[in-house]
């Protein structure tokens, strides 16, 4: 049943971006430009407007909605990005992003690093060409 809901929904958005222009779409949303419209209800299963406002988008998984403050950032931890940091993206600069994480598995039987210990990673992030 889970994957018949996730089919059917991931379908009508495909319908839904054939008739706009998408700046970024996700598994469960489109992102268009605020001059266009989809139709929209709060309906259960309907499509539903969650933002409508000014973004900053530098690739997959990785935007700011300004007006919220929301970012979105796969691959490194909440709080490390700041909306100078997306700018700078923007600019095609890269931000190098320092953290410390739990070792992944590779992490412990490839290097021997001890589980549970939390270690400095870092990984940098930029905007493709």
């Amino acid at each position: 049943i889970a994957s018949l809901v996730t089919l059917r929904a991931r379908l009508l958005l495909r319908k839904l971006s054939d008739g706009v222009d998408v700046i970024y779409a996700d598994t469960d949303s489109l992102h268009i430009p605020i001059e266009q419209t989809l139709p929209t209800s709060t309906d259960l299963g309907a499509l539903k407007l969650e933002y409508s406002g000014r973004a900053v988008y530098i690739a997959k998984k990785l935007y700011t909605l300004l007006d919220t403050g929301k970012m979105v950032h796969k691959g490194v931890p909440k709080g490390c990005l700041t909306i100078d940091d997306y700018f700078g993206m923007l600019d095609y600069r890269d931000i190098r992003v320092d953290y410390y994480s739990l070792p992944t598995v590779n992490d412990v039987l490839g290097k021997g690093i001890k589980p549970g210990i939390s270690i400095p990673k870092h990984r940098t992030l930029r905007r493709l060409s």
